[in-house]
């Protein structure tokens, strides 16, 4: 019983310095991997720019309130069954996301562009005239297979 007693005192150092260790380890594994990095909405948004006149951005449902806020002038997040009059579709989607087999894009608009932004892939479609289109037709032009955010940017 002695002999056990005295050995419980060597093990709390090398348990403590086998914890560190593994935590390091952890630590580094989450600054290397990029899928566990945060999204940089902040440059998705500067590749979208101004809007001269309103236009739709359709992003996964976790982007509304980042775009919302980076977007510049004036981005609202649309709900229900809003029908904007847009004449521009900028569609955000992360780039390593599985494509969604049901994805349509409202008549009318032609793609204008692509381009790729960190982690994301950036699509804009364009009418010749500004157009009502309903928010859930908005929304399947959707990139990935996950729920879509609607916004409407103005000036």
């Amino acid at each position: 019983m002695v002999g056990t007693a005295a050995a419980v005192p060597r093990f709390g150092p090398l348990a403590l310095a086998g914890l560190c260790a593994a935590l390091l380890a952890l630590t580094i594994a989450v600054d290397v991997d990029t899928k566990l990095q945060r999204a940089d909405w902040r440059s998705a948004a500067r590749a979208i720019g101004g809007a001269p006149q309103p236009r739709a951005v359709v992003a996964p449902s976790i982007g509304d309130d980042p775009l919302a806020y980076y977007l510049p002038g004036r981005t609202t997040i649309e709900r229900g069954r809003a029908s904007p009059r847009v004449s521009e579709i900028y569609v955000v989607g992360f780039t390593a996301a599985p494509r969604s087999a049901a994805r349509r894009v409202p008549a009318g608009f032609v793609r204008g562009g692509r381009t790729r932004v960190g982690a994301f892939t950036i699509v804009a479609y364009v009418a010749p005239a500004p157009r009502v289109v309903a928010r859930a037709r908005l929304a399947e032009a959707r990139l990935g297979t996950g729920h879509a955010a609607v916004l409407v940017q103005a000036r």
